[in-house]
Parts: structure tokens; sequence; C-alpha cells
């Protein structure tokens, strides 16, 4: 993950079939809770949410 601009950081997968893709962090109060992912379709329709617990 690359920093971008505004919060929004670049997802690149080491294998480039994957997709690159922005995304933010999920954050609350002031700390971050989680981030959303996504890959290409063919991989995966749907993103992964990913949460700290």
């Amino acid at each position: 993950m690359e920093y971008m601009d505004n919060g929004e950081w670049l997802l690149s997968y080491d294998n480039i079939e994957y997709g690159i893709y922005s995304t933010k962090f999920i954050v609350k109060d002031g700390k971050v809770t989680g981030v959303e992912t996504r890959q290409s379709d063919f991989v995966e329709y749907d993103g992964y949410t990913w949460k700290k617990e």
C-alpha cells in the first residue's frame, strides 16, 4: 500500500492480475477499526472488509 492523498491508499497486489485499487481505512473515534479491499472481478465479485478486534 502507498499513501496517495486525503486518507486514500493505493492497494497493489503482488499478482498484478488481482488489480490495483484505491482504498481508505475505516476510522472511528480517531482510531483505525478496519479496511475494505477489492480485487479483480474474476477473483471475487465482492470486496472484503477486514475489522480489527
